[in-house]
């Protein structure tokens, strides 16, 4: 079931869990050929 759904511009490729419980989401640009490997932890 889909909760929600967010624009980010960008197709994400990949998600991963880190030993620490960061996300490591690996995503590409749909214009160009650039893409980013984001680190998404918690805020605390």
């Amino acid at each position: 079931r889909e909760v929600a759904r967010y624009g980010m511009g960008a197709r994400i490729r990949s998600v991963t869990e880190g030993p620490d419980g960061a996300l490591w989401v690996l995503e590409d640009e749909r214009n160009n050929s650039t893409g980013r490997l984001l680190k998404l932890t918690p805020s605390r």
